[in-house]
């Protein structure tokens, strides 16, 4: 329990979500079903995910790239909803 108060500890420090936390989640484009997800990985970086279905229980992953900042993954998801709705 120490130790799991000490890394949340050192997450807040340094700006780390937990990991499996949803940094950005937008439907990709009005037109479709499917959402783009990010999600942290506990360690700073970030998987950004297209889906379609019912996430976090029942989805089809149809697209997952990993990115060593969160930051670099939420812009990246960003622009790729642009770049679909636009």
């Amino acid at each position: 329990m120490r130790l799991q108060e000490e890394l949340d500890g050192l997450r807040q420090r340094f700006g780390i979500s937990e990991r499996g936390c949803v940094l950005y989640r937008a439907h990709a484009s009005y037109a479709d079903d499917n959402v783009i997800i990010v999600e942290a990985d506990g360690f700073g970086g970030a998987v950004l995910l297209v889906i379609e279905g019912n996430y976090p229980v029942d989805y089809f992953t149809q697209e997952e790239r990993e990115f060593a900042t969160e930051s670099a993954a939420v812009k990246a998801a960003e622009e790729l909803r642009q770049g679909q709705v636009a």
